[in-house]
């Protein structure tokens, strides 16, 4: 009968650790691996492998995100507006709530660049650029929740 009640008592906790670590450590290994030939974000290094953070996303983060299937339509922006922000891209300036933004990285070329906007950014979609545009909301419009990865860990 002891035999029985140790058996049941090992198999409840097997069962527990089983269900805690089917639902935590999907989110705690969230990685997302840099495609090799990456240069659109300065501080990203191509090939390697990042770390995500599930949200809040905040103004500055930079997150990850899919744009189709395959492995290397893998994006990196820069949050730049949250949901509910107007968004105007004027005499090659970015505006956020009227409000310039400052550069991301040491350049920012937005010479060249189609006006946009006013836009506001719809509920669950973040506004992201990165250096070349390529792979940011001013190439596919904001990103919505369903196709973020998650924020880069520091």
């Amino acid at each position: 009968m002891v035999w029985l009640i140790r058996t049941l008592i090992g198999f409840a906790v097997f069962v527990v650790a089983v269900v805690f670590a089917a639902t935590w450590l999907p989110a705690w290994l969230n990685r997302v691996q840099v495609p090799v030939d990456y240069d659109d974000l300065q501080g990203l290094e191509g090939g390697k492998g990042l770390w995500l953070e599930p949200p809040p996303y905040r103004a500055g983060d930079v997150l990850a995100y899919r744009l189709g299937p395959g492995p290397d339509d893998v994006g990196f922006g820069v949050v730049v507006a949250l949901p509910g922000d107007s968004v105007r891209l004027s005499e090659d300036r970015l505006l956020v709530n009227g409000e310039a933004v400052r550069p991301w990285s040491p350049y920012q070329p937005l010479r060249g660049l189609a006006e946009l906007g006013p836009l506001t950014v719809p509920a669950g979609h973040w506004f992201v650029v990165s250096t070349r545009h390529q792979r940011d909301s001013l190439a596919h419009g904001p990103i919505g929740a369903e196709r973020v990865l998650g924020k880069v860990r520091e």
